[in-house]
Order: structure tokens, then sequence, then C-alpha cells
């Protein structure tokens, strides 16, 4: 958490801050208003200075820094075929080459860090990624990819696992960075929104330029929102310190309600189950047969579920909130469900062509085009198959990395799964580490049930949350494992 008495900071780092916020105020306006190449070049090297200095003396402000940045990053072209999200991808990059040259010059990483299952599978996770690359349909956009990721895994998972392994108290400081960073992009939406009177309609382009899309959005806001729970109520004991909370808290949860996304909505109600489940301590036994029994009543009422969701003719982006949260089961006539479940089957069809490696990584928006059904055309659907994304995590990876991909993807699920709920159970002495645990398990849930309906693990915006937290949760379980180990050799020596 934020420190609540002294907070620590001299004033020279009190100059490098400010002085870094006008740059970034300078550095966004340039690139919104694309003033002249002198200006572009100029403001590159000063803010080069900047991160230099930093990375060299101060690198817990620079990953401060990076966090509070990522939701205020707008995306610039580089070129006619790549943008670039400034100046947080600017950043991790600076680090991720950090990580590079300090690794050719015999910096090694913790070898129980290396060696711990979840790091790991995410490796195997990369590797597999590389090979597909060399396997892919356009192998120059697959390595792209290949590298992108290798930099969110190196500086979100690696880097700041051996950052949250010095202290756990530097966990929560990475998340209230970035909440921070998220204040000016929800007044800028809400004022916006308000122009049309908060309607549904109309409201999905609001969240650009520091978002995308309103869904990316939405899942960035539901992700951090177990966290401020938490410590709102839990936490902090200094008055002041609970009001900001509160009052932050309070806006991220408004600005999740308005930003319509109803896989948002659904992921925060899914993460709530979970932390139930937590509560009531439920074993894990009778979880699994809770789910098995939920999978054989669907199976057995399948055919009448479809034809209830096909006549159903509730539409999103109509005037009604709860209408728009219903009208997920319109498969029928709402044209936003359609089209998603166009992408859906194109994505299970480019499998099936290809189930081993698919057709490499970041390929799946350039050949959909060509595996789409005329009968499931709508209007938001392109001749040209070139609007983007799976619209799923999972079936974006069995297009993508075929099978092997897709089970790499659900084993690291897993494992972090096991993870968390080792450190809950057996951290309840500890509430802080167990609260701290769950907040972070509840976060990443979000992500996997937003996963089965879009796709933000290659956006900075997601990717560093998703990857911190595990880096986190990591971290805390091989904490907890040092200190087993340290109370187990000292009663040892007793005897």
């Amino acid at each position: 958490m934020l420190p609540e008495a002294n907070t620590g900071i001299k004033k020279s780092d009190l100059w490098v801050g400010v002085s870094i916020i006008l740059l970034l105020i300078w550095y966004n306006i340039n690139l919104m208003h694309r003033y002249s190449e002198y200006n572009q070049i100029l403001l590159f090297f000063v803010f080069l200075i900047f991160l230099s200095y930093l990375l060299l003396n101060k690198r817990e402000q620079l990953y401060y820094l990076l966090v509070f940045t990522i939701p205020l990053s707008v995306t610039f072209p580089i070129n006619e075929s790549s943008t670039l999200n400034g100046p947080s991808e600017l950043i991790c990059a600076l680090l991720g080459l950090y990580f590079l040259l300090a690794y050719l010059n015999g910096k090694a990483l913790r070898k129980d860090l290396l060696k711990h299952p979840i790091s790991i599978l995410l490796l195997l996770d990369l590797l597999w990624m590389l090979i597909t690359s060399f396997s892919s349909q356009m192998p120059e956009v697959s390595v792209k990819r290949w590298i992108i990721r290798s930099v969110y895994l190196c500086v979100y998972y690696f880097m700041f696992a051996e950052f949250f392994l010095q202290n756990k108290t530097k966990i929560p400081k990475v998340f209230v960075y970035y909440c921070l960073g998220l204040i000016l992009p929800i007044v800028y939406y809400l004022y916006q929104h308000q122009k049309i009177g908060f309607a549904i309609q109309g409201s999905t382009a609001f969240s650009r330029p520091f978002y995308n899309d309103h869904t990316v959005y939405g899942a960035a806001l539901v992700f951090f929102l177990p966290f401020l729970y938490y410590y709102t109520y839990r936490s902090i004991q200094n008055f002041n310190y609970r009001l900001f909370y509160i009052l932050l808290a309070a806006l991220i949860l408004v600005a999740s309600f308005f930003s319509y996304s109803r896989a948002a909505w659904l992921s925060l109600l899914c993460a709530f189950g979970v932390y139930l489940i937590f509560k009531w301590k439920i074993k894990s036994r009778t979880i699994l047969t809770g789910i098995l029994a939920v999978a054989m009543v669907g199976v057995f009422f399948s055919g009448s579920v479809i034809d209830y969701f096909s006549r159903s003719k509730v539409k999103s982006h109509g005037g009604d909130v709860s209408q728009h949260f219903k009208s997920v089961t319109n498969i029928s006539t709402d044209a936003s469900n359609v089209e998603r479940i166009n992408r859906w089957k194109c994505a299970w069809r480019m499998f099936k062509d290809k189930p081993m490696a698919g057709f490499g990584p970041g390929t799946y928006q350039f050949f959909y085009g060509q595996f789409q059904v005329s009968s499931d055309l709508n209007y938001h659907s392109t001749y040209a198959g070139n609007k983007g994304h799976a619209h799923s995590e999972y079936l974006n990876y069995l297009s993508e990395t075929g099978l092997p991909g897709l089970l790499i993807f659900i084993m690291i699920m897993v494992f972090v799964g096991k993870t968390a709920a080792n450190l809950i159970r057996k951290s309840y002495a500890d509430k802080s580490t167990s609260h701290l645990v769950m907040v972070l398990y509840m976060g990443l849930i979000t992500f996997y049930i937003h996963s089965f309906f879009n796709g933000f693990i290659e956006s900075d915006k997601m990717a560093m949350p998703v990857f911190a937290s595990i880096a986190a949760i990591v971290a805390i379980d091989l904490n907890s494992r040092a200190s087993a180990q340290e109370i187990q050799g000292r009663s040892m020596l007793k005897y």
C-alpha cells in the first residue's frame, strides 16, 4: 500500500517526478497534435535521457513510472504497418533491452524463480510461440508478435517478480500507480459520455485515445476493483488514506458501470463467486463436482438452451441497461453477438485446417476472412476479413498456435490457480498475505472470464496487470517457501 506516515520522498526525487510528469504532458500533446518532426525527435531524445537516468539511478521509480503511464499512453504510427503506445512501450522496450544486456553480461535470474513451475510454463509458451512463428503463414508478423510477448514476459513477469521478491509491500504500490494513471482516462471518458446523456449507444468510442476499445477499458477497470475493495475496507487504518482509496474505488466502480462492457460486468460477478468459494472454504472436490454437474446439465439441455438463445430478441446498445446486459443471450439478431460467433466459428475452422501449429502468432486477422460463410455475416462483418481478433483468447491461441498452444495457456491458468489457492489456504494465519493473494487472483479471474469473449494479452494495457499479478503470486510463493524452510531449519537445530 502507499505509505501511511512518512513518505520518504526526497526533494531531488520530487523534482525528478515533477519534471517527468511535465515531460509526459508535452509528449502526449505532441503525439496527439502531430507537431513537427523536429519536435518529435527532440522530444524522443529528451525523454530517453530521463529514462536512462532513472534506469541507472532510480530503477524502482522507473517501474512505477512505467505502470503509471500505461493507462495514459496513446497509440501513434511508426510506419505504415506498425504503431507504438507511447510512452509506456518505449519505457518497456528500454527495460527489455536492459534485461537482455544484463543477461549477456552475466547477470542471472534467481534460480528458484526460473525453476518455479509457472515460470517454466510461461517460457514453454514463449518457446512454442517461437516454433509456430517459423511455421507461420506470415513469419514476419509472427516473429514481431513473439518479440513483443518476449519483452512483456521479461519486464512484467521476470523483472517485476525479482522486484516483488525484495519486499511484498511493493506489490500493492505497483497496482496503485496503475489506478492513479487511470484517473485521467476515466475523467475524459465520463466527460465525453455525459455529452450524450450517458447513453449506451454511441459510447463505445469515448475510451479513445487512451484505450482503443471500450471492452479493454472495461476489462482494465474491473481487474483492479478487488484490489481497491480490499485496500479500502480491510487494510488502511489511516483515515486520510482510507478516504483516498474510497474515492478512487468509487470512481473506478462508476467508470466500470458506464463502460457498458457486458463481459467486464460478468467477469466481476465471477470473481466475486471465486471470493465466496475461498471465504466459505469450499473444497476442490465439491467445486469439481459442481462444475461437472453444471456441464452435464448443459449438455443434456443444450438443445433447449440454444433454442432459447436463438429466440431471444434483446439487443445491446439500447437505452435500457438491464436489456443491454440480457442481450448476451441474443445470438440471432444482436449484431455484436452474431459477429462474435462468426469470429469464433472462423477460429474453429482455422484450427481444424491447421490443428497442431496453427496459422502463426498474430495472423488470425489476415486469414479468418477466407473461413467465413455467408450465413454468418452481418453488418459488422467484412468480406476482406480485416477486423482483427477472434474475440476469444482461447480460440485465438487455438487458431494461431494450435492445440499445444492452447493447452500450455490453460496449464498456466491451472498452475496459477493452484499456487494462489495453496497460498490463500496456508496463509490464513497471516491475513495480509492471504488477502493480497486473494485480490490478485480475483483480478486474474476477471481476465480469464473476459478471455472467453475478447483477447487483450497482446496489449500492454492488460499484459502488465496480468503478468505482474502472476509475478506477484510467484514471488509470494517463493518467499513463503523460503520462510517455511527457515522455520524448519530452526526447529531442527533445537534438536
